[in-house]
């Protein structure tokens, strides 16, 4: 798959404009890769356990491999720590703690000791709320800076683009559940998709 593919499948997923930070993840050749023995370099363990969890319960193993199988957490851990600035990563890791707290307080566990039904049903809540937050972002004035504007975006939108952006980033899902051809074969211009790849959209 292609670096504009997976970005178009990001933006699609996510239902908002692809950001700067992932973009230059892409762009700097950061693909997710399973590793069992991965080892983070910037979260720590309680951060890369929690990351591993919002990952696998909003692309979870079914028919298709889960998030944590083809190495999204690893992927969202090299991208803060090789491509966002400074003041992103400090900002990151505060947020992903105030997330963390908030779960906290509303189920009165860490998401990570969760059922999984639960983990689901609290992150759909953030998710609607963020999305909200965002769509009323338009009637705010201009930011001042790009620090602002970071500030101002909902940290749940970050971290959802961050999962897409990285599972579509990983070989596995790009070679393997979506039809991949490796090099320019003949053109034909117009084929159902059924026909020509049992119904799977294209990995180019």
């Amino acid at each position: 798959m292609t670096r504009r593919e997976i970005l178009k499948y990001t933006a699609y997923m996510t239902g908002f404009a692809v950001s700067a930070p992932l973009i230059s993840a892409l762009m700097a050749g950061c693909t997710a890769k399973p590793a069992d023995d991965y080892k983070p370099v910037f979260l720590t363990p309680e951060e890369y356990a929690l990351i591993t969890a919002l990952a696998e319960t909003t692309l979870p193993a079914s028919d298709t491999p889960g998030a944590a199988e083809v190495g999204v957490p690893a992927f969202i851990d090299q991208t803060v720590s090789a491509i966002f600035r400074p003041f992103s990563r400090d900002l990151f890791r505060t947020r992903l703690a105030a997330l963390a707290a908030d779960c906290q307080k509303a189920n009165g566990k860490s998401f990570t000791e969760l059922e999984a039904a639960t983990q689901l049903s609290w992150l759909n809540t953030v998710d609607a709320a963020a999305k909200a937050e965002a769509e009323k972002l338009a009637e705010l004035p201009p930011p001042a800076d790009e620090e602002e504007d970071e500030k101002r975006w909902p940290f749940w939108l970050q971290c959802k683009e961050l999962i897409i952006g990285g599972y579509f980033s990983s070989m596995r899902i790009g070679t393997e559940f979506l039809a991949y051809d490796p090099v320019p074969g003949d053109y034909i211009g117009c084929m159902p998709l059924e026909e020509a790849t049992g119904g799977k959209n294209w990995a180019l």
